[in-house]
């Protein structure tokens, strides 16, 4: 059976995976971590997973649906967001009617409603990691035995059961089933792996939703297993797909050994407080170049009030932390949560240049759909006032305007290959657009 694996186009490069929506604002993004996973379990089944990253490639719609449509795919598995819902559920409209099973932020967190609402849709997988797809596609239909999948049964909706707590395991996925260099990671450039390593997220941060899914380690054994094949398709750069690595500990420094003696070079997301000496020696001495850790501001108060009660001290330990072993620093803000004004700004900058990051992402607030303050998916206030693109450019052009910063960025342009790429990415930083547009 061959299976459409489906990242649909959007207007913009959209991440939809692992049940959260973000938009880009530069020209970067990661193999989709549902869709790998899922094609190393398809393909362990004898199906074949055919791959369209539709965002990946910059496809418009009609090109992505004449591809699709060549596929001669005998069931889809889409990604799809709150955000480009009318144009995913436009798009699948177009597609053949075979099995349709989407995965997605709002579709994992409520597939009940999200089946009512979607007569077209079949089945909602809401743990990527799960073998519950190609079993349903299989023919099975026992909910005991298809964990992590809600799907439309005679006598209505059936949700299978919850999965196994502890480690999970995968196959290695079909790596080569992805567009090699449509993806681009800072630091790491567009030839590169995306390796799953965690599924969730231990902690609970008031706007995020990863921590409401739980939290679970892949198995060391199939990790390494995953490694070996990266290693012989030609990849020596990885992004460690974990929402905040480093915990557990023990975990994360057998992967940190892992990765040592397949030789990767790597960067990963961990929060401030997790990452101290050991931890950031163990990354470094392993491959690890650059860390990027959720800040979210340099006020500490508004940090308290959204659930990441980090002090300052333990922000700048941590990047301290970094430096001394030898990594960079990525940086993620949140400009524009309810209580931002001029002081919480100006406490931002400070913390900025104290932190002096290598990259910087400062977004607006969504919140997700399952988190604490589920609003829907919606930015946080009804409408965003005027000033806050306007602030983020200042707190950008800060940024990127330091001597020191452009010394360091023309180094890495020259060291990774990415001076074009890094001139378009502080254009579209700057203004909002991207180059030719």
């Amino acid at each position: 059976m061959n299976v459409l694996l489906l990242d649909p186009p959007w207007r913009r490069r959209i991440f939809r995976d692992c049940f959260c929506t973000s938009v880009a604002k530069a020209d970067y993004g990661w193999h989709p971590a549902d869709l790998l996973a899922q094609s190393s379990l398809l393909r362990e089944t004898g199906m074949t997973p055919v791959v369209l990253d539709a965002v990946a490639e910059g496809l418009p719609a009609d090109e992505a649906l004449r591809r699709a449509l060549g596929t001669a795919a005998e069931a889809v598995f889409a990604l799809t967001s709150p955000v480009s819902a009318p144009e995913d559920e436009a798009f699948l409209a177009g597609l053949p009617r075979v099995p349709t099973v989407v995965t997605g932020e709002e579709a994992a967190i409520d597939p009940g409603g999200y089946l009512q609402a979607h007569e077209a849709v079949d089945a909602v997988l809401w743990d990527f990691t799960s073998p519950a797809l190609a079993q349903w596609l299989g023919g099975e239909r026992d909910p005991s035995r298809l964990p992590g999948l809600s799907f439309r049964g005679d006598g209505g909706i059936v949700h299978g059961r919850d999965p196994v707590p502890g480690p999970f395991a995968l196959p290695p996925p079909v790596h080569e089933a992805f567009p090699r260099g449509r993806y681009r990671m800072p630091a790491l450039g567009r030839d590169f792996a995306t390796l799953v390593t965690d599924f969730g997220c231990p902690h609970r941060c008031a706007l995020c939703n990863s921590g409401v899914l739980g939290h679970r380690v892949r198995d060391p054994v199939s990790i390494a297993s995953d490694l070996d094949r990266i290693r012989v398709l030609g990849f020596r750069r990885v992004f460690v797909k974990a929402m905040s690595f480093g915990t557990p500990r023990a975990h994360a420094l057998e992967v940190c050994g892992m990765l040592s003696r397949a030789g990767m070079t790597w960067t990963a997301y961990v929060r401030p407080d997790v990452l101290d000496g050991e931890l950031a020696v163990a990354m470094a001495r392993s491959g690890c170049r650059r860390v990027r850790m959720g800040v979210e501001s340099g006020d500490e108060a508004l940090r308290r009030a959204y659930g990441k009660t980090i002090p300052d001290a333990r922000i700048l330990e941590a990047g301290r932390a970094a430096r001394d072993a030898g990594m960079e620093i990525g940086v993620h803000l949140v400009v524009g949560l309810p209580g931002e004004g001029p002081s919480t700004l100006l406490a931002s900058r400070a913390l900025l240049r104290r932190l002096d990051p290598d990259d910087l992402s400062i977004n607006l607030p969504v919140v997700r759909r399952g988190s604490r303050d589920d609003r829907g998916g919606r930015p946080v206030a009804d409408e965003v006032p005027a000033w806050l693109p306007a602030a983020r450019a200042l707190l950008y052009a800060g940024y990127l305007a330091r001597p020191a910063f452009v010394a360091r960025t023309f180094r890495a342009a020259i060291r990774d290959g990415e001076g074009p790429d890094l001139l378009r990415d502080g254009w579209t930083l700057l203004t909002g657009r991207r180059p030719g547009r």
